[in-house]
């Protein structure tokens, strides 16, 4: 009995050790896609239909916004018509969209000066803004009185609400 060459049983082996790791690796996908599939398995109905639920009322506060909401809707899709919108987005993109857009006027609003704000000039002056005027605004800091361009100020992240409050009684008393 014969077992053949050195050659021919190194060719076997390889053969035989390629058939074993062929087994596991089908053993170990097989065993995944069961993990897998049971752990879909295990989402509760109430959670499937809660996101169901979640998604739906997405798109109907999406579709709200484009019917009732159509001068604002203009800005966010550079003037395109509903039509279009429907045609060119998918609701996520058309969602994403709108959040952005809603993101940006937020933060303009942050950004927009009051009565009682701190700000800082171009030359980097800080003082409360007592009045605002078209575009022109004006303080009090510690150096005294300022004037400027409301353009070429910017909000420190302080604010004293109560100098609103003071100048309305101010203005009361005349």
């Amino acid at each position: 009995m014969s077992l053949g060459t050195m050659e021919q049983r190194t060719e076997g082996m390889k053969r035989q050790a390629k058939e074993l790791i062929e087994q596991a690796y089908q053993r170990g996908y097989k065993a995944g896609v069961e993990s897998c599939a049971d752990a879909i398995g295990q989402i509760s109905d109430d959670a499937k239909n809660d996101g169901i639920t979640e998604g739906r009322d997405e798109a109907w506060e999406l579709a709200y916004k484009l019917v009732f909401n159509q001068g604002n809707i203009r800005d966010v899709f550079d003037s395109k018509s509903l039509g279009s919108i429907v045609e060119e987005y998918s609701v996520t993109e058309a969602i994403e969209k709108i959040r952005e857009w809603e993101e940006k006027q937020t933060q303009e609003e942050d950004n927009e000066i009051h009565v009682g704000d701190e700000v800082k000039n171009q030359y980097g002056f800080k003082y409360f803004i007592t009045g605002i005027n078209d575009n022109l605004c004006c303080g009090i800091g510690g150096t005294g009185y300022y004037q400027n361009d409301i353009r070429l100020v910017k909000k420190t992240g302080r604010s004293i609400p109560e100098i609103a409050e003071v100048l309305k009684k101010i203005q009361e008393g005349e």
